[in-house]
């Protein structure tokens, strides 16, 4: 289930990803990626709340390199940008705004995928 905070339906984001490069023009395979690539933001966001309140960097460096594959597929640099930012000064307020914005648009667009 995806957090109220990037469930919205309005936002999308234009997307950098190839599918066919990762799947072959498998949809099953697609959409199993999709889904993945919607856990994994959703998973960053979660963490994120949490290392921001108990201002540890290493907690949200942690599950960013474990959802690397995906930062690195979606390919957009503001997405890589903030979440470098985020992960020097995990409780900077405008970055994790950011964040969760462009988070919300990505998954958005992955819906629709």
């Amino acid at each position: 289930m995806i957090p109220d905070e990037i469930s919205g339906s309005s936002v999308s984001r234009n997307l950098f990803i190839d599918f066919d490069l990762y799947t072959d023009g498998d949809e099953e395979f697609k959409q199993e990626l999709i889904d993945s690539m919607i856990d994994n933001l959703v998973e960053m966001q979660q963490v994120l709340q949490e290392a921001s309140q108990r201002n540890d960097a290493g907690l949200f460096q942690g599950v960013c390199h474990k959802i690397k594959p995906t930062l690195e597929m979606l390919a957009d640099v503001e997405l890589l940008d903030t979440v470098g930012k985020l992960k020097v000064n995990v409780t900077d307020p405008a970055n994790i705004t950011l964040l969760n914005g462009i988070c919300k648009g990505i998954v958005q667009s992955l819906k629709k995928a």
